[in-house]
């Protein structure tokens, strides 16, 4: 926002009612307030003056002495008129105090004080001010009175604030100093002592006639992963500490966890089968970084709130600053009109809104980041498959209101740095009116705040993650059901159906492997059960090798993967040369990339389902979906994954239907929340404020022996 420049004009004199106001909503130097004070001050004589006195002042014609009339007391409206003039200039003198400065590290509980008692002598000051000049012009004073009242609330608001986003700025800064000189002064220095140390073991024991064991091995290697896991961990959290923008904490903060279960399998090993010569601090240290960035009051958790709570006050500055401008000319032209003296120009009104972005006259434009490369690149190819299936069906129809859909893909490879900067390209450069189809909870973990910022639909991600179900998230819209409900049936079918107590895990080391695993352990423990052995794998890798030893050597009865097909096979195949349980998956596995993978290894593997059988057009939705497909592109497979796609792209366009010609995200997102049920040729979708999650829905299906899947009701040892 540019320099505020209004004045207020009393008796013919320009007063300088304000000053500077930058961009960021902080008010200009103590220089210029004090310059714009001494303005108003030498002006006071004149605040009261009747026009009697002002016209004293000026050379005009009198009549002779013998005609002069006798003088009389001010009229009752030119006191009135006095009153208001100096009601107004007292308002205006006092309004900058309403753009306070930002919070900032160097305030003290004294200065809130002083600030706070402040803050009543100002409320007391305006409120007199507000009442001397609705007496004195009555309804003429409405504007103003209701812009005062608005600054006025706006700044109680930024000092209500101020406490908890001052204690959330120290105790950040407290926090990183704290871990900066543990983790250079002891943690560093033990965790190398570490690796030397087992490095020397083991070396020795290669010298000698007694070769190193499988447990040295394991114990050498994750020595070495804890060192280089808490560099990184300690680097990432000092950095994220500089972060000014909230939309990037959850991308910090994925990075962070995928470090902090790693680190968290090596110091829970390494606290029970150590070496002697184990440096004592390591392990206390490393659970000390891990409390750092992942326990209560954590940084991440800190720092979010310290940005929230700067953004939301950076607003309620900003707001009183444009405030102010309209103010100020409000009481210039009140006291303009009171004088009989010309208008003030208005000011300039703002440069309208730009058009809805990713909206046409005949065109609506989505973005979709997602794996076209790697190993889950089937999960995104299929989810593109089944959105432009959709698409290209109403586009054939003539679009939504005359619209065709339109879909712009970014590869984001499986990886949450590509789908963030992903985000931030299509949003901002792009200009999509949404999102929809994200593949994985890491991706859409990087993705979502940045939408949810903009205000931009997320609709349908490929994931079950609980992150997305936050009743806060308004912007989101989930097709599936959730991890915690698969995870839940799978656990449900092993105890009832086979009476198994022995389930092991393996798991993908990022936010969605971490919340399967979480999903089986609460499911378990409410049967009074807890997983026999839980292991991870790295995100796209096939580097199962060390999972598949710790849970072979549990001989579980059942196996559950959070994970992705290509890994999820490999692991399979290694597995099945050592013990013989039931394996199961949760639905982002990629089912029929899963059992092409898997080929004659596949029967009898079970997975959990969110949508029907994609050859089973016997349901409407299916039938539907089976038809669109072999419109777009008669050489496409069908299957679950598409089908999905299908179902967000059909989802999308009854959003759209429902919110008609005159398009906005805004009213997008209230067509969806506000229809109750969408049904989608049978299949019923149910949103509701504080309810983003269409479908509960969730199958049990298995591959037979031609690599099909055939839905069941019940597991079987030997389906």
């Amino acid at each position: 926002m540019g320099a505020i420049a209004a004045c207020v004009l009393v008796a013919g004199t320009a007063l300088t009612a304000c000053s500077p106001t930058d961009e960021a909503g902080d008010t200009g130097d103590d220089d210029a307030r004090s310059a714009t004070e001494s303005t108003i001050e030498a002006s006071d004589e004149s605040e009261v003056e009747t026009d009697s006195d002002a016209a004293g002042e000026t050379d005009v014609e009198t009549k002779p002495d013998d005609s002069a009339e006798t003088p009389t007391e001010p009229s009752e409206a030119t006191a009135g008129n006095a009153e208001a003039l100096a009601a107004a200039v007292t308002i205006a003198r006092h309004a900058n105090a309403l753009v306070p400065t930002a919070t900032h590290r160097d305030m003290t509980s004294e200065d809130l004080a002083a600030e706070e008692a402040a803050s009543a002598s100002l409320d007391e000051t305006l409120s007199g001010a507000q009442a001397a000049l609705t007496a004195a012009v009555g309804d003429r004073a409405g504007r103003i009175t209701t812009l005062v009242d608005r600054m006025v609330g706006n700044a109680k608001r930024i000092g209500q604030g101020r406490p908890e986003l001052l204690n959330a700025i120290t105790e950040s800064a407290t926090n990183i100093r704290r871990l900066g000189v543990a983790s250079t002064a002891r943690l560093f220095p033990a965790a190398i002592s570490a690796v030397d140390d087992q490095f020397f073991d083991l070396a020795t024991a290669l010298g000698s006639n007694a070769p190193p064991s499988d447990e040295d091995l394991l114990r050498y290697r994750l020595t070495a992963d804890l060192a280089a896991d808490l560099g990184f961990g300690h680097t990432l959290l000092t950095v994220v500490s500089q972060l000014t923008n909230p939309v990037y904490v959850a991308r910090s903060q994925e990075a962070f966890d995928s470090a902090a279960e790693r680190i968290r399998r090596s110091v829970d090993y390494l606290a029970a089968h150590g070496s002697a010569d184990l440096a004592p601090e390591l392990i206390p240290l490393a659970r000390q970084q891990l409390a750092a960035g992942t326990g209560q009051n954590n940084l991440f958790d800190l720092l979010r709130l310290r940005l929230e709570l700067v953004v939301a006050e950076s607003d309620l500055i900003e707001e009183n600053a444009v405030l102010l401008d309209q103010l100020l000319f409000e009481v210039e032209a009140l006291t303009a009109d009171i004088q009989g003296m010309p208008a003030p120009a208005p000011p300039m009104a703002e440069a309208s809104s730009p058009a809805e972005p990713g909206i046409t006259d005949d065109a609506i434009l989505f973005g979709q980041s997602a794996a076209f490369s790697g190993p889950s690149q089937a999960l995104g190819d299929g989810m593109r498959l089944g959105i432009e299936a959709a698409f290209h069906e109403a586009n054939q129809d003539g679009g939504v209101h005359g619209r065709r859909l339109e879909l712009m893909t970014l590869n984001d490879a499986y990886e949450a740095d590509f789908a963030f900067a992903n985000t931030l390209r299509l949003i901002e450069d792009e200009q999509v009116f949404a999102l929809i189809g994200a593949v994985g909870t890491p991706t859409s973990r990087a993705a979502s705040p940045i939408a949810h910022a903009a205000g931009v639909p997320f609709i349908a991600p490929f994931t079950g993650a609980e992150l997305l179900r936050d009743p806060e998230l308004t912007n989101v819209l989930n097709l599936r059901s959730s991890y915690l409900q698969e995870t839940e049936e799978m656990v449900k079918r092993l105890t009832e159906d086979l009476d198994a107590t022995r389930v092991a895990v393996l798991y993908q080391n990022d936010s969605y492997g971490v919340n399967g695993l979480e999903g089986v352990r609460q499911a378990l423990e409410r049967r009074g059960l807890a997983p026999v052995a839980s292991w991870y794998y790295r995100r796209n890798t096939t580097a199962v090798k060390s999972a598949v030893i710790s849970i072979a050597a549990a001989d579980p009865e059942a196996v559950i993967i959070i994970g992705a097909y290509a890994p999820a096979a490999e692991a399979v195949r290694l597995l099945r040369n050592q013990i013989d349980p039931i394996f199961m998956a949760v639905s982002f596995v990629g089912s029929n990339a899963l059992a092409a993978e898997l080929g004659d290894a596949g029967t009898g593997f079970y997975v959990t389902q969110v949508v029907n059988l994609p050859d089973d057009t016997t349901v409407p939705v299916v039938a539907s979906y089976a038809a669109a497909l072999r419109d777009f592109d008669p050489n496409a497979e069908p299957g679950f994954v598409s089908l999905e796609g299908y179902l967000a792209g059909r989802l999308a366009i009854e959003g759209l239907k429902a919110c008609g010609p005159d398009l906005s995200r805004e009213c997008f997102l209230d067509a969806v929340y506000g229809s109750g049920t969408i049904d989608i040729d049978g299949l019923e979708l149910t949103f509701a404020p504080g309810d983003n999650q269409g479908s509960d829905n969730v199958f049990l299906t298995v591959i037979g022996e031609d690599g099909s899947y055939r839905q069941v009701d019940r597991l079987e040892r030997t389906p």
